[in-house]
C-alpha cells in the first residue's frame, strides 16, 4: 500500500489476482464493430458480464473479504455490490447483511437472499450508511465498503491488469465513474504498466460527483438523478478521489 491514504500499489493488484483467481472470471476483451465503425478508431468492450454473478463487483468484494477475520460482514448497496458481498461471503463462511434503499431492483434483492444475505431496506439512499453503521456497532461486523476501500480497489484493479494483458497496445480506456472504486483500480493498473495510456472518466450527468470533487479539491455530497442506479451514492470517498487525482486524465 502506498502513503497516508493507503492506496493500493500494483503488487497490491497482482495479490488480488492471485487471490481472485478462482471466483472471478477473466473476462473477454472483445471488439465492438458498429462502435469502432461510429468512432472511426478500434473499440473493445470488455465483457464483465461474464463474471458468475454477471458483475465485476466480485472482484473487490472478493478481495475485501478474504481479509476480513469477523464471521459477519455489512455493506451499503444499490444492488450490485450487496449481490458480490453476499456470494463472496458465502464462499468464504461468513454472514453478510445487505442495506439497500426500498427502491432497489426486486430482481437484485432476491439474488442477495439467494445467496444466503439478509437486506435490511431503508426508505432513502442516503439512509444506507448510517444504518450500515449502526449495524456494525450493534453486531461487530466488518463493514465493507463498496468503493472507498484500499482492497475493494485492488480488486477492482485486476481487471485494468487484465485489459493490459489482453490488449498491449491499448491507448485509452474510458470507465463508468460511481462512487469512483472501478476507475481507481483500472487506472493504478494501467497507468502504471502503461504510462502513455489515456483514463477517461464517465459519469451521468445528473451525478457528476467526480467531476465536482475534483474541481473543489475534496468530495462532496450531491442529489444525483440517473436511471444508472449503481451510478448515484451521494459522494465519491477520498481514497478514490486521490487516485482519480493521479491517474485519470479526463
Amino acid at each position: 500500500m502506498n502513503d497516508q491514504l493507503l492506496l493500493p500499489g500494483l503488487k497490491d493488484i497482482q495479490a488480488a489476482q492471485e487471490r481472485i483467481k478462482n471466483v472471478a472470471v477473466r473476462t473477454p476483451l472483445v471488439e465492438s464493430p458498429a462502435l469502432s465503425h461510429r468512432f472511426n478508431r478500434r473499440i473493445f468492450l470488455k465483457l464483465e458480464c461474464f463474471q458468475p454473478i454477471r458483475v465485476f463487483k466480485i472482484r473487490g468484494a472478493y478481495n475485501k473479504i478474504s481479509h476480513v477475520k469477523e464471521d459477519k460482514v455489512v455493506a451499503l448497496s444499490s444492488g450490485n455490490h450487496g449481490l458480490a458481498v453476499a456470494y463472496s461471503s458465502r464462499l468464504l463462511g461468513k454472514k453478510a447483511t445487505i442495506v439497500v434503499p426500498e427502491t432497489a431492483v426486486k430482481e437484485k434483492v432476491n439474488s442477495i437472499i439467494e445467496y444466503g444475505g439478509k437486506v435490511v431496506k431503508v426508505k432513502a439512499f442516503n439512509e444506507r450508511e448510517p444504518t450500515a453503521n449502526r449495524i456494525v456497532r450493534e453486531t461487530g461486523a466488518a463493514m465493507v465498503h463498496p468503493f472507498n476501500d484500499p482492497l475493494m480497489i485492488a480488486g477492482n484493479g485486476t481487471c485494468g491488469l487484465e485489459i493490459v494483458e489482453q490488449c498491449p497496445e491499448v491507448d485509452s480506456v474510458v470507465v463508468p465513474i460511481g462512487g469512483g472504486g472501478l476507475i481507481s483500480g483500472i487506472s493504478i493498473a494501467v497507468k502504471t504498466v502503461k504510462p502513455s495510456a489515456k483514463i477517461c472518466g464517465v459519469e451521468p450527468e445528473g451525478a457528476p460527483k467526480m467531476k465536482e470533487a475534483l474541481r473543489v479539491g475534496h468530495p462532496v455530497n450531491m442529489n444525483s438523478k440517473s436511471i444508472a442506479d449503481g451510478l448515484i451514492p451521494p459522494s465519491v470517498g477520498d481514497l478514490t478521489l486521490e487516485c482519480c487525482k493521479r491517474n485519470v486524465n479526463s
